[in-house]
């Protein structure tokens, strides 16, 4: 298996204080609002295929770029994530095999893994130089558990807003974002009107439980959540971002899942989007979840679609100051508008906000739809970025998605 170039930035001391004092690990194995339930383990393979030829590019910042013609780089850098986990899934980055292909010929097994970034992003960098061509491919493998959640309200509900804020790590998820604009006039007119200009009254989980009801009777899906360059491509999200949809309440499941978590950070709760794969929407898919829960099936037919479907929900964090412990909470927002277009009653639990049985099938890869860094996306983000010499060409880009139930030898867990 390839070495990871792991970057250390703290030192194991500090981390083992971190995971201590704020009651959970790295990962988020530890939860003391959520038990994990019928966990099921996935052999997971990611391809990014990229093709020259197409399209404009996009950066983080929003600068768009330009150019024509084949590849050829002096030199080339890839971003790509390699998370360690959600609230409802766990995975070792460094049990994952890679490996960064041009023309069929290796250029890189041994990625430098860069730890949390923004909201516990983690990313992998794989690096080339002196490269000509037409198509480009990183391949990423490796185990996945998912789980089933359910959440605890009656300890949700009894955690009060932090008199001292939350821990730093957490703290950057109330930060801007590309896609995320938390801080636009009309997301926070939106979340005040929802809130009655009151958003730390009553405690933070029912606040998020609220703010969740609201976005499904007034939100109306429509579209796609992917891009595609041709009919039976998956090229990327379809997300036009928080600010955008705020005015018209109207866009695809990806700006859902922004505009929640934007309205989640104007009232100050820390919140992420993740963007993953349904394994039982996506094709075969009944052949690996034969039997989904009922209440949680998944809302694509597996036997219609030629990709992988791509789903994308919410999660924001709970943090208890007196005993420093904390949690992320899931929000299948999507989900929960397809179920019904009216909130339910706030004393109830709502299947698809902070557990359901559809989350063992859902597979996380990251919580950014553009990693956050200078590296330039193409025109439809689709979660890679990469930094060349000289500027890259137009391109046209095949992301592939594939899991299958994990086979055991004798003596493994």
């Amino acid at each position: 298996m390839p070495r990871l170039r792991l970057v250390i930035l703290l030192s194991l001391s500090v981390l083992l204080f971190v995971s201590i004092a704020f009651g959970q690990t790295r990962r988020g194995d530890t939860n003391p609002f959520l038990k994990r339930t019928q966990p099921s383990q996935w052999d997971t393979r990611r391809e990014i295929q990229v093709f020259a030829g197409g399209y404009t590019n996009r950066s983080a910042s929003g600068v768009r770029q330009s150019a024509t013609g084949n590849f050829n780089f002096s030199r080339i850098k890839i971003v790509a994530p390699m998370i360690e986990g959600s609230a409802t899934a766990s995975m070792d980055p460094a049990r994952f095999e890679t490996v960064l292909t041009f023309e069929s010929r290796t250029i890189d097994t041994e990625p430098e893994l860069l730890p949390e970034l923004q909201c516990d992003e983690q990313v992998g960098v794989w690096e080339g130089a002196n490269l000509s061509g037409r198509k480009m491919k990183l391949k990423i493998e490796g185990p996945v558990t998912t789980y089933g959640v359910t959440i605890n309200e009656r300890a949700a509900n009894s955690v009060q807003w932090p008199t001292n804020g939350f821990p730093e790590e957490v703290a950057a998820c109330l930060e801007p974002q590309f896609f995320i604009e938390y801080d636009d006039p009309d997301v926070i007119r939106l979340m005040n009107r929802w809130t009655q200009n009151n958003p730390q009254g009553p405690p933070p989980y029912m606040v998020a439980k609220a703010l969740a009801g609201m976005m499904q009777e007034q939100f109306q899906p429509s579209g796609v959540n992917v891009g595609t360059n041709y009919p039976t491509r998956f090229g990327g999200v379809q997300v036009d971002g928080a600010a955008s949809v705020a005015r018209r309440m109207r866009g695809s499941e990806s700006d859902m899942a922004s505009l929640l978590a934007a309205v989640y950070r104007a009232a100050g709760i820390p919140a992420r989007v993740v963007v993953g794969w349904d394994v039982a929407g996506s094709p075969g898919g009944r052949e690996h979840v034969p039997a989904p829960d009922e209440s949680c099936r998944s809302i694509f037919d597996p036997d219609i679609q030629t990709h992988a479907v791509l789903r994308t929900w919410v999660e924001f964090y709970l943090y208890d100051e007196t005993r420093k412990r904390g949690g992320w909470i899931p929000v299948d927002i999507f989900m929960m508008r397809q179920i019904s277009n009216r909130m339910g009653k706030l004393e109830r639990v709502w299947n698809g906000f902070g557990g359901g049985m559809c989350f063992d099938h859902l597979i996380p890869i990251t919580f950014h739809f553009v990693p956050p860094s200078t590296v330039v996306a193409a025109e439809t983000p689709a979660l890679w970025g990469w930094e060349t010499e000289p500027a890259p060409p137009a391109i046209n880009q095949e992301l592939i998605f594939d899991a299958f139930p994990a086979v055991r030898r004798g003596g493994q867990r």
